[in-house]
């Protein structure tokens, strides 16, 4: 067991090749992920940090990125970030939202919640990208959920990704921001964040 530490090597980020490290908890063989932390490249001396906190985890672990952290990175890297701690809404590891219907109330857990306040404590700067979920039919839990975050969050410097909202509420998820976008679509500041 390697301790959930490891390299993504040969990733592109913003057109450069990096060797990146990266630190996961829990493992690759967990149904659960908790914290992950990237480390990018540094483009100057001084170390850039931001908590980003997201719907839930999909495939990435201490061996390889998923598409979203791939997103992810490139957004970051731009808005001049080089380490990013990810946590989520859910605990729940799955590529398809949906899958959390299937027991939304055993989506998230105590550890969760946890790992999320002690995270929160230690940034200025949140970047808030869980999107509108729209998969998640138990609406009502959903928003629940959000709320519960956004009361964690309250007194921290909050971020989104880009101008607008997702159904007038919501900040984009970086996968789904840059999906649909051009070849420019990394290139996307951050704004603040002032939830409704």
């Amino acid at each position: 067991m390697n301790n959930g530490n490891g390299e993504w090597s040969g990733v592109k980020v913003n057109g450069e090749i990096q060797n990146i490290k990266v630190e996961c908890k829990a493992q690759n063989d967990s149904i659960r992920r908790y914290v992950l932390r990237i480390h990018l490249k540094a483009k100057t001396q001084i170390e850039k940090e931001i908590l980003v906190i997201m719907l839930n985890p999909s495939t990435a672990n201490e061996n390889k990125p998923d598409p979203t952290c791939k997103a992810l990175m490139n957004l970051c890297d731009w808005n001049g970030y080089n380490f990013i701690t990810i946590c989520n809404l859910f605990s729940l590891r799955t590529p398809n939202p949906s899958k959390l219907n299937d027991n939304i109330d055993e989506a998230n857990d105590t550890q969760n919640n946890d790992k999320l306040r002690l995270c929160i404590g230690q940034f200025d700067e949140v970047l808030c990208a869980w999107g509108n979920a729209k998969k998640i039919k138990e609406r009502a839990k959903y928003l629940t959920r959000v709320y519960e975050v956004e009361d964690m969050l309250n007194g921290k410097k909050l971020k989104k990704i880009g101008k607008g909202l997702v159904a007038n509420r919501f900040p984009y998820h970086p996968y789904s921001f840059c999906f649909k976008r051009s070849a420019d679509k990394y290139k996307v500041q951050f704004e603040d964040f002032h939830p409704i």
